[in-house]
């Protein structure tokens, strides 16, 4: 059951962030774009440089065909900026999905109202998915007017499967902090473990290719499933796609049993 007035209160709460991190989204990928024709119109010199660099950096940022349409926004934009964007709004609303009244000392008030638990996180979980989805619209929008404006020759299915990739990046991360959250009840923790675990994951995924031992994690990695698919040229995984919603699912059914078994902090 969703909680209408919470859902909304939520929301509410979000609207300045969510916001803020539409409209950075949509800077980034106009400063990018607007970078790329002075590329395209000296390909052979650009490309000449970017085979100058050392290949441990061309294969950690997956240089592939830099001046291309499609390698140059996969190395700029989908390869680290907007993975890390969206974790970062993952891992800071989902550490404070079950934590934020106990935090803000509301926690006696909120819960003496007639909402269960199970309702009370469901609601929260809808409320982070809105924003997530929002600033996945927002990225996918800012391409498809600024590609168009620009002449790309790049298909809006390559386009989509970018946002996909990107929000289920999100939800993954997002699920991980509320699950920690929901067991710790203390959203330092929750904040903490699941930064250091992006961070792992990121490190992993970068070093992956020039390191057999590492390339063997990559299966595992929350990054191969999503953006190491390579959307904008492979479009969608729906293996990769449906393992991500499967731990997104497993993690959310960890938060529910974690909130409802934990003492509440009044």
């Amino acid at each position: 059951m969703i909680l209408k007035p919470l859902l909304v209160k939520s929301l509410i709460d979000r609207v300045r962030g969510t916001i803020a991190w539409a409209l950075g989204v949509a800077a980034i990928v106009a400063v990018q774009l607007s970078v790329y024709p002075s590329i395209r119109d000296s390909q052979s010199e650009v490309g000449n440089i970017a085979d100058a660099f050392p290949e441990a950096f061309q294969k950690i940022f997956r240089m592939q065909d830099y001046t291309s349409e499609i390698g140059y926004l996969s190395t700029e934009l989908f390869t680290a900026m907007l993975p890390l964007i969206f974790i970062a709004i993952a891992v800071t609303w989902g550490s404070r999905l079950t934590t934020e009244e106990e935090d803000s000392r509301t926690a006696d008030v909120f819960f003496a109202l007639p909402i269960t638990r199970r309702t009370y996180t469901a609601t929260r979980f809808m409320a982070v998915a809105v924003v997530l989805l929002l600033v996945a619209l927002a990225l996918l929008l800012s391409l498809v007017v600024g590609t168009e404006i620009l002449d790309f020759s790049v298909p809006l299915s390559s386009f989509v499967a970018g946002a996909w990739v990107n929000l289920l990046l999100g939800s993954i991360f997002t699920s991980l902090a509320a699950a920690i959250g929901s067991w710790t009840g203390r959203r330092g923790v929750a904040l903490g473990v699941a930064v250091t675990l992006a961070i792992g994951f990121f490190v992993l995924y970068s070093l992956a290719p020039l390191v057999d031992s590492i390339d063997a994690t990559t299966p595992f990695n929350p990054l191969q499933w999503t953006i190491g698919t390579q959307p904008l040229s492979n479009g969608f995984d729906v293996g990769y796609s449906m393992t991500a919603i499967l731990v997104t699912a497993a993690f959310i059914a960890l938060t529910f049993i974690g909130f409802q078994r934990r003492d509440i902090k009044t």
